[in-house]
C-alpha cells in the first residue's frame, strides 16, 4: 500500500498575489463608477447651459423675423407664422399666448426648449432646469 499524501497548502505568496488582483479589480470598478457619474453630471450641465443659451438666441431671431414679416403690409398672422416656422426649425416651441405685437411693431415671443440630459430629467430637484424658457422683444427703430 502506498503512503497517503496530504496536498500541500497554498503558500502565503500565492494567496497574496490572488488577493492583490481582487483589490485591483475592485479599485478599477469604483474608479469607473465615479468617472461615469462625473461624466453624466458634466454632460447634463453642458446640455442645460446650451439649451438656455440657444433658446435665448433663437427667441431673439424669431422676434426679429416676426418683426420683419410685419414690415410693409404684413399681418399679425404672417408675423406669427414666421416666428413659429423659425422656432420649429430650431427645435423650440413657441408659446402661443405669449406672442404679442405692440407699439412700433414691437414683437415679443417666448420660446421653450428642452435640454437632452442623461440623469437630470429624472431628478425632481433638478428637472425644472432641463426646460429653458426665453423671452425676446424686437421693435422697429424710430
Amino acid at each position: 500500500m502506498a503512503p497517503l499524501q496530504v496536498p500541500a497548502s497554498p503558500s502565503r505568496s500565492s494567496l497574496a498575489r490572488s488577493d492583490a488582483g481582487a483589490i485591483v479589480i475592485g479599485t478599477l470598478a469604483k474608479l469607473l463608477l465615479i468617472l461615469s457619474v462625473v461624466g453624466a453630471v458634466g454632460y447634463d450641465s453642458i446640455s442645460i447651459a446650451g439649451a438656455q443659451i440657444g433658446a435665448q438666441q433663437d427667441a431673439q431671431e424669431a422676434a426679429m423675423r416676426a418683426n420683419n414679416a410685419l414690415a410693409g403690409r404684413g399681418t399679425p398672422q404672417m408675423a406669427y407664422a414666421a416666428a413659429f416656422k423659425y422656432a420649429q426649425e430650431h427645435g423650440d416651441t413657441l408659446i402661443t399666448r405669449s406672442f404679442t405685437i405692440g407699439d412700433r411693431h414691437a414683437v415679443t415671443v417666448v420660446l421653450q426648449r428642452e435640454a437632452h440630459t442623461i440623469i437630470a430629467g429624472f431628478l425632481p430637484r433638478v428637472k425644472q432646469y432641463t426646460v429653458a424658457v426665453a423671452t425676446a422683444t424686437f421693435r422697429d427703430p424710430l
